[in-house]
């Protein structure tokens, strides 16, 4: 459920930035809307994998103490795959004809927005969640 409220962060995000920005919306939009809801899941797919590890190695901890600890441990990863990617696309705007610059922007944006949801929202989401589930199991 949370990485899913992440994706509509990430979407919406982009619609604001088209919004914004007034680029028309077109076949460009539904390219780059995909292309940022496959980057965003990937990025927190690896942040929950490394929460089950944890969760797995220190059982004795707290969900949200693992969920907090693969946080800092994937930050330097995510932050290393944003810039990359942001360095990339920039340059496509930057050199870019017309024609890819409506769909490099929404991506730079939504590559910031993906980055924001996965590091900073989703095990939130998660231990919250999951918080409220447990909550529910003892009544």
């Amino acid at each position: 459920m949370s990485a899913v409220l992440c994706l509509v962060h990430d979407v919406l995000i982009m619609f604001a930035a088209y919004t914004i920005f007034q680029i028309p919306l077109d076949s460009t939009m539904i390219a780059a809307v995909l292309t940022i809801l496959g980057y965003s899941i990937n990025a927190t797919i690896i942040v929950f994998d490394r929460v089950r590890e944890n969760n797995k190695l220190y059982s004795k901890s707290t969900f949200a103490e693992n969920a907090n600890l693969g946080v800092n441990q994937t930050i330097t990863r995510s932050l290393n795959t944003t810039l990359t990617t942001l360095f990339t696309i920039g340059m496509i705007y930057i050199l870019g004809p017309s024609s890819i610059k409506t769909f490099a922007l929404p991506i730079i944006v939504g590559v910031i927005a993906g980055l924001f949801s996965s590091v900073c929202l989703s095990c939130n989401f998660w231990v919250l969640f999951k918080g409220k589930k447990a909550n529910e199991v003892r009544k």
